[in-house]
């Protein structure tokens, strides 16, 4: 049964102890990331932010945000 993503954002909002995403329709627990992974985002996170204004820009690593 496809997930509307109305439900999906409810999920997510309520269930901190989790990550969720929803794929193709499908609500699923979100994989951790590999060490690998890990490493480049980290890599590109220190590259991205000198480059962006701080008082119109927050960026973060797999720590997301709703507003």
């Amino acid at each position: 049964m496809a997930v509307s993503y109305e439900t999906y954002e409810r999920l997510a909002l309520e269930d901190s102890d989790m990550l969720w995403q929803l794929v193709c329709g499908k609500l699923r627990e979100k994989p951790p990331m590999t060490q690998a992974h890990n490493s480049l985002a980290s890599r590109l996170l220190a590259q991205l932010v000198p480059q962006l204004d701080e008082e119109q820009y927050e960026v973060r690593m797999n720590a997301p945000t709703l507003k």
